[in-house]
């Protein structure tokens, strides 16, 4: 029985365009990427004064959730058709995300 549905997993991959694995795999590592970059990046806040000791905890967690909630957000909006249209949503969405950030305040009451 396990014969039938390693094959038939065979020909999924194998009805997958091999620039649509690529980018895939491409976007997976860059995800990953982000999880070696955030004690920097959330040591920087902290240096700077811009955020406390418990603060960056709470973001390192929110990130991560962030992850997660986001790969099963994508997951329910189906398959890997019109991947294009949903990258190009989703990277509109994560810009304007980043954009806002400039213009929040400070919890620490800096600016």
């Amino acid at each position: 029985m396990q014969m039938g549905n390693g094959a038939s997993m065979r020909r999924e991959l194998t009805s997958w365009r091999r620039s649509d694995l690529a980018s895939s795999m491409a976007v997976g590592s860059l995800g990953a990427l982000s999880l070696g970059l955030q004690p920097v990046l959330l040591g920087g806040l902290f240096t700077e004064g811009r955020a406390t000791f418990d603060e960056i905890a709470i973001l390192a967690t929110l990130e991560m959730l962030a992850i997660g909630l986001g790969s099963a957000m994508l997951n329910l909006i189906g398959g890997p058709g019109s991947m294009r249209l949903k990258a190009s949503v989703l990277l509109v969405l994560t810009a304007a995300a980043h954009t806002a950030t400039a213009f929040a305040p400070s919890p620490c009451g800096s600016s």
